[in-house]
């Protein structure tokens, strides 16, 4: 599965355990590199998948935790809370 924005292509989606992304030409900050690579990842996983969407949230907020981020995952879950 090819990712593209604004019609460029910067990465695919290789397998549940690879995404391949080059987001040099957008000049990003590490951190939100990181973060969209892991909401991309969730939300492509949870579809393929057939996750609902609590279970996405879960497993988003999971990975964020697991991988440094809980500053993000507290913002979801308290969005979440308010839904």
């Amino acid at each position: 599965m090819e990712l593209t924005y604004r019609g460029v292509r910067f990465g695919e989606y290789c397998s549940d355990e690879e995404i391949f992304a080059d987001l040099k030409e957008f000049s990003l900050p590490m951190c939100v590199v990181e973060v969209a690579s892991i909401v991309l990842g969730c939300i492509i996983y949870g579809v393929l998948h057939g996750l609902g969407t609590a279970e996405r949230r879960r497993l988003l907020i999971e990975r964020l935790c697991q991988l440094g981020h809980d500053k993000f995952a507290v913002d979801i879950e308290s969005e979440s809370d308010a839904a």
